[in-house]
């Protein structure tokens, strides 16, 4: 992203450069006509490839201040000839070189640095919607759980929930680290064991005796979520920290 994010910049910066040039032409440059003396046809890179178009340039020639014949090929081509062959046309030329020389209409003078702008800008969007879609993703597959247990804990909160205690710590038929913990359900007599999700690091057995909240769904009991609130991000601080 950073890497297409200054090829946009760059990109973008050198269309500016190059129509600030090319403001400063039109500004302080002598203007004049000149003459369509030929059309120069250029091939395609692979002719061979489907769509491929020929462009077309002008060739113009004009007589600057000092008499002298300046001859020049038009900056931007076209897919057929937008000019024959003896047509007169303005143009706009470097008192101080007048082999800098430019046709003054829109498609010759402005399209070539509009065209490099717009593409600038382009990528410049396409880097910012890349990084835009990958900013806040998970990291890991440890902060997507967090995130996904915080997302069900929104949906969750105005659920009946319970007060309980991390009993246990095992691991699954996978590896995986699971948390046990006891409570009483409301309404309810008797403590049950209730279950986590899953944690793919191993949180350490300190963490058991730790007070925990879980939340039911009251459409289905069977349908819980263990709640560790800031032991959670205490947990996560002791991955970062080991590498475990």
């Amino acid at each position: 992203m950073i890497i297409l994010g200054g090829i946009g910049l760059a990109v973008f910066v050198s269309g500016l450069m190059w129509g600030a040039k090319r403001y400063n032409l039109l500004k302080s440059g002598l203007r004049t006509q000149g003459k369509v003396v030929a059309i120069e046809k250029s091939l395609p890179v692979d002719e061979t490839k489907s769509g491929a178009q020929s462009s077309y340039y002008p060739i113009v020639e004009f007589q600057d201040r000092n008499g002298e014949m300046v001859r020049f090929k038009g900056s931007t081509g076209s897919s057929s000839p937008a000019y024959a062959t003896g047509d007169m046309v303005p143009l706009v030329y470097n008192s101080l070189n007048s082999s800098e020389a430019q046709l003054t209409h829109f498609s010759q003078f402005w399209l070539g640095p509009l065209l490099i702008i717009l593409a600038g800008l382009g990528i410049l969007f396409l880097s910012y919607g890349a990084f835009s879609m990958m900013d806040g993703k998970p990291k890991s597959l440890a902060e997507l759980r967090e995130r996904m247990l915080k997302e069900q804990l929104q949906k969750m909160s105005a659920y009946p929930k319970m007060e309980g205690r991390i009993s246990d710590l095992r691991k699954n038929q996978y590896g995986n680290y699971v948390l046990f913990c006891r409570g009483t359900r409301p309404g309810a007599v008797t403590e049950e064991e209730f279950q986590s999700d899953v944690l793919d690091f191993n949180p350490g057995r300190e963490i058991i005796g730790r007070p925990i909240t879980i939340y039911f769904d009251p459409k289905d009991s069977k349908n819980y979520i263990v709640e560790f609130g800031e032991l959670l991000k205490e947990m996560f601080k002791k991955q970062k920290a080991t590498g475990k």
